[in-house]
Order: C-alpha cells, then sequence, then structure tokens
C-alpha cells in the first residue's frame, strides 16, 4: 500500500502546534483541511463531499466541514452495546434525534462503581416550614423512605458551584480529515496502534512518550511541534499522551467550556486553548438527579396520619430539581463522599507514534494495526486494507468506546493494572476499562432541608412524618445518568489489516 493510497476521508490526530492560519494553510495545500467546521469549496474536495454526502445529487458551492472543535470521539455503535446513552444522540446540525455516525452526544455522569454516599447525618440541620419544600413527585409510604435530589447547576442556587462537564483527562490535537488524492500524511499526525506496532517503524514513527527523538535528522518534526511539548537542552522533546484520551482543540466554539484552565506541564507559559495543553478530568451534575435515600418513620402524636399521601398537584417542575428549593434560608448542602479514582467512560487502550520524517517511494500511509477514525456509513470506500472494528470478521470491538492512550508507567491512568485483554490484565495496548466517577474539581454537594422536628406531610390535612435513625449514619446516593461520558461524536475506527 503506498503513502498516496490513504483513503479520502481518512481522519488523523495530528500534533501540530505552530501558528494556526499557518498550519491550516500548510495543511491545505497537502490534501488535508482541519476538522474545524471552516467551510469548503465543493469544486476543490468533490470526493469528500460525495463520500460524507452520498445521497446528495446538488451539492451545493461550498459546505462545511465536520467539527470535531472540544469533541471527544467515541466508537460507532448502533445498537448501545457500549453506549448506554444511545438515545441521547442527535444531529450536530439539526438537533434532530439520530443514531447515525457523526451524530453528537452531550455528557453525563453516573454513579460511581462503589456509589456515592452522604457524609454521616448526625443530628437534623436546617428547617423547612412547609411540606412542598422537601418532596418531590412520589407517594410517601408509610415506614418507606424519601429521595433527596442531588444539588443541580450552580444556577439552582447561587451559592453552590459546579463543574460544566464531565470529562476524562485529556490533551488537545488537532484532527485532520484527507480531502485530496495522492495526498500523504504530513509530518506531525499521529497514528494510534491497537496492537503492537511492527517492527520497522522506528525513525520513521516515534512513540509519543515525551521523551527527546533520537539521533537523527528530525528538523521537519521539529518545526512542526514548535518546542511546545517541551526541551531537553538544545533538543525538542515529542508529545506525552501517555494515560491521556485526545480532545480536538476548541478554538472558540465553547463545547470545551473550561478551555482558559489548561496548561502545559513542559511549558509552564503555554495556557489555554492551544494544542497540547491537557486537563483534569473534572465531574459534572448528572442531566437526571442522583438522591439521597433517607429511611422515614412516622409520628402522629396528634392526628391519624393515612397509609399513603399523595399530592401529585404539588409537584416539582419536571427538571428533576425541585422548585421548592429556591428558599435560600432552608437549603443546606454538604459534599459527598466516595467514588472512584478518576472520571472517565468506557475505553480501550492504544499506543500513539508521531509520524517523524516524510514519507518516500511505496512506504505506507499507514503502518499495520493503526486506525483512521471513519465517518461514512460505506465503509468499502476505505478500500480492502482497512476493517472497521466492531468484533465481526476477527476486528477488535470499539463499538461506543473511546480510546485511551496506555499509561506507559505515567501514573495517569490510576485503575491500569486492572484492565483487561482477554484473560489477560494489565496495561495492555488493546485492553478495555469501564467507566469511572470520581468526585470533581468542585464537591458533588447534596442539598437537603432537614427540620428541627417533623416534617408536615399535608399542611391542610395535618400529619407529620421524621426522618428517622439520623444519628451518626452516612446513606447512599442513587439514581443519576446511565454512564458517564464527555461530549463526544460517533466514528467508524477502522484498523489497518495488511
Amino acid at each position: 500500500m503506498a503513502a498516496s493510497d490513504l483513503p479520502i476521508g481518512a481522519i488523523l490526530p495530528y500534533a501540530g502546534a505552530g501558528e494556526l492560519t499557518a498550519m491550516q494553510n500548510d495543511l491545505e495545500q497537502k490534501g488535508w483541511f482541519i476538522c474545524n467546521g471552516s467551510v469548503a469549496h465543493y469544486k476543490q474536495c468533490e470526493d469528500l463531499y460525495a463520500l460524507l454526502h452520498p445521497l446528495d445529487k446538488d451539492p451545493p458551492a461550498t459546505f462545511n466541514l465536520p467539527n470535531f472543535e472540544g469533541m471527544f470521539l467515541r466508537g460507532y455503535d448502533p445498537d448501545g452495546r457500549t453506549d448506554k446513552g444511545l438515545p441521547d444522540r442527535y444531529d450536530p446540525v439539526t438537533k434532530a434525534a439520530s443514531f447515525a455516525v457523526g451524530s453528537k452526544q452531550d455528557y453525563a455522569t453516573a454513579n460511581s462503581s462503589g456509589g456515592f454516599r452522604t457524609p454521616p447525618l448526625d443530628g437534623p440541620v436546617g428547617t423547612v416550614p412547609a411540606w412542598d419544600r422537601f418532596w418531590t413527585n412520589e407517594t410517601i409510604v408509610r415506614g418507606g423512605s424519601c429521595n433527596v435530589p442531588l444539588a443541580g447547576r450552580s444556577s439552582d442556587d447561587p451559592r453552590l458551584e459546579f463543574p460544566q462537564e464531565t470529562r476524562p483527562k485529556n490533551i488537545y490535537v488537532l484532527y485532520i480529515i484527507k480531502f485530496l488524492e495522492g495526498a500523504e500524511p504530513p509530518v506531525g499526525t499521529v497514528a494510534q496502534f491497537l496492537v503492537t506496532p511492527p517492527a520497522g517503524i522506528g525513525g520513521t514513527y516515534l512513540r509519543c512518550d515525551g521523551q527527546a527523538p533520537p539521533d537523527g535528522d528530525y528538523s521537519d518534526l521539529g518545526t512542526c511541534l514548535a518546542k511546545a511539548y517541551g526541551m531537553a537542552g538544545a533538543n525538542f522533546k515529542l508529545p506525552n499522551y501517555l494515560g491521556l484520551f485526545f480532545r480536538g482543540l476548541d478554538l472558540g466554539l465553547g463545547y470545551d467550556p473550561d478551555w482558559a484552565s489548561r496548561a502545559s506541564a513542559a511549558i509552564p507559559a503555554r495556557k489555554g486553548n492551544t494544542n497540547g495543553t491537557t486537563q483534569r478530568f473534572d465531574t459534572g451534575p448528572p442531566k437526571k438527579p442522583m438522591w439521597l435515600q433517607i429511611p422515614l418513620a412516622v409520628d402522629t402524636p396528634d392526628l391519624p396520619l393515612p397509609d399513603k399521601v399523595d399530592s401529585p398537584a404539588r409537584a416539582p417542575a419536571s427538571s428533576g430539581t425541585a422548585a421548592a428549593y429556591t428558599d435560600t434560608n432552608s437549603i443546606v448542602a454538604a459534599t459527598a463522599a466516595g467514588g472512584d479514582l478518576e472520571t472517565r467512560p468506557a475505553n480501550c487502550s492504544v499506543d500513539s507514534y508521531v509520524q517523524a520524517k516524510a514519507l518516500l517511494g511505496d512506504a505506507p500511509g499507514l503502518p499495520v494495526g493503526a486506525l483512521i477514525a471513519w465517518l461514512a456509513d460505506d465503509i468499502s470506500m476505505a478500500g480492502p486494507n482497512f476493517a472497521e472494528c466492531n468484533g465481526t470478521n476477527g476486528a477488535p470491538d470499539l463499538s461506543g468506546r473511546f480510546l485511551r492512550n496506555m499509561d506507559g508507567g505515567s501514573g495517569r491512568d490510576p485503575d491500569c493494572a486492572k484492565r483487561t485483554l482477554g484473560t489477560q490484565k494489565g496495561d495492555l495496548v488493546g485492553s478495555y476499562q469501564d467507566e469511572a466517577t470520581a468526585d470533581g474539581s468542585t464537591s458533588l454537594a447534596i442539598k437537603w432541608p432537614l427540620p428541627t422536628a417533623t416534617y408536615a406531610v399535608d399542611n391542610e390535612g395535618g400529619g407529620s412524618v421524621n426522618a428517622a435513625g439520623f444519628g451518626a449514619t452516612s446513606y447512599p446516593l442513587i439514581g443519576g445518568d446511565p454512564e458517564t461520558r464527555p461530549v463526544n461524536i460517533s466514528v467508524k475506527f477502522l484498523i489497518r489489516t495488511k
């Protein structure tokens, strides 16, 4: 397979960190566009348009390229085998529900594997004058339990601040897409291997482990990386992707709400939305609320209480955040305890190598075992040397999964020893890892109004309910979203097989 045979429509990460306009112009001259939603002319890339819009028989003069700004890429999973939030996917342009390749999905936050809990509730705190400041739309059963919602976004209560999204540890890359027949991958392109890289790629491809390159002429790569990943004396360092997820560089769309806090460990002065900056994981509030479940006992000293009290007319707003929590005098907040060691989505490990030299002669455009992302339904257009990673015909299964770089001793993956590859465990290329949910930069907060005496169950019919057995007790949180994931775009991951 010659370098020029890499299919039109192939999408690869790019580590270049120079001035953006200059990089964009250089890449375009070499037959590659940046996936940033910019306008392309149909006459310049007819084959790419036909691949992305196969049913359009009347192409426009211009069209928008795919936009991966601020996005994580997720393996296409039309059956929802791993993608537990499949019903949440939508077309990023029309916003209509869509399960198609290229569809978008907002972040979600599930409970942790061990479950979040409250801190010990040692006695009642706060006061609530009326029951409708506490109960949600549920039936209260004698001797049953009550659910109290986890605090939502900061707008629910200005005294509580929350992360704006859920995301794993990540590093910015540019995603580029091939549009010109015969175009070779440029220096700075990143090959993500799903298997052990083949022998003989050294010199042309260098592992992205943060080290200085070996002896040799790597001036083109040095110009491409622009010293953005640190220096070792007079020599530049390679990107250090170990243990990290890739995230598309966000230049203003706002899909990365915390872009301003991004930084480079290698170059402290390099901050914000520039290629190669990193970001810690964070945990935003779930879209479907978590609940604090408190057992109740019935106290009826004056009036008999019926077995059930049900007042749906007093239900809160359908958003799941009780309108009753607007009384700032009766809200009490506490941080949740527990959680996993980090926040991450379900993923598969890869080993990343940067292309260090221009490809010459009949050198392959991408080594065997490396991946490309693909936005077309028809994978036959990628040619006979690529297979879809959907678990069929002996191919690996990346359905619904994100890609994470191997830890490689970096310590960024605290659970790397538990990763699985068949019967094997450990930090292995191609190994799987389940999702996890940790406390975020601002702790998950539970807000509840606990009275000093009794809960008024019905301020018209009388009766009361006490929270039972508080003492120094920690209560579990239940509920939350079906899975933990960052904002993402669905792609087909194709592996080069020969």
